[in-house]
């Protein structure tokens, strides 16, 4: 995309944007890669919300939101494609299976963390190189030095998430993560029962099937 693309897209966006009042601002978290975009959350309610951004295409389907005035992610699941924006359903975290664990898809990924624990004075930088639904492998130089229970704190991303290491091999580590989700949407929070649904005049795009490194 050129320089003027991604200015017309900006535009475009906020004129977008200019007809809702319940605008908040938001960053999506994609757990397939754990890279993540800036976005406006509107119509929030406890079933979902739109997002808007013009890096809308950049995302997979299972994704974790910040939303502004909330502490911690909002579990949520691509559902449609508008231009420039995306149907969130939210989603209730439920615990994996035993079996559903063991057949869990790996995917390799390259992401810069610091690893951070009570027991540590200093930080420790890692790189995560595989990412499944329920948790990760990092290299570490001193993976030997760090107790079962860390926090992670990926780069760019906002919200730090706890981790359990269930397993060790020289520099590297099996890491189960809990990602800090939203058990409910709070009450109070500025936004429409029902999610707005776009222009219809508006030409949708399809919704393409995507794999997640986490799952779905």
């Amino acid at each position: 995309m050129s320089a003027l693309d991604k200015v017309e897209g900006v535009v475009g966006m906020l004129s977008s944007a200019a007809e809702f009042d319940d605008l908040l601002p938001a960053q999506i978290v994609d757990l397939s890669n754990m890279s993540h975009i800036e976005a406006y959350a509107y119509s929030v309610s406890p079933d979902g919300c739109w997002i808007l951004s013009d890096e809308i295409d950049q995302l997979n389907e299972r994704i974790g939101l910040k939303i502004e005035g909330y502490q911690d992610l909002i579990r949520g699941r691509i559902v449609a494609l508008s231009d420039q924006g995306a149907q969130i359903a939210f989603q209730a975290e439920r615990k994996l299976l035993h079996n559903e664990k063991r057949t869990e898809v790996r995917r390799a990924v390259w992401m810069t963390a610091k690893i951070t624990c009570i027991d540590l004075e200093d930080e420790i930088q890692c790189q995560i190189v595989d990412a499944s639904r329920s948790g990760c492998r990092i290299e570490a130089d001193r993976v030997s030095e760090l107790p079962n229970d860390i926090f992670l704190s990926i780069a760019g991303v906002k919200t730090c998430v706890s981790g359990t290491i269930v397993w060790r091999n020289g520099q590297q580590a099996g890491v189960r993560l809990n990602w800090p989700f939203e058990n409910g949407l709070k009450a109070g929070v500025k936004g429409q029962t029902h999610p707005r649904q776009p222009d219809e005049t508006t030409e949708k795009r399809p919704k393409k099937k995507r794999l997640s490194a986490f799952g779905g």
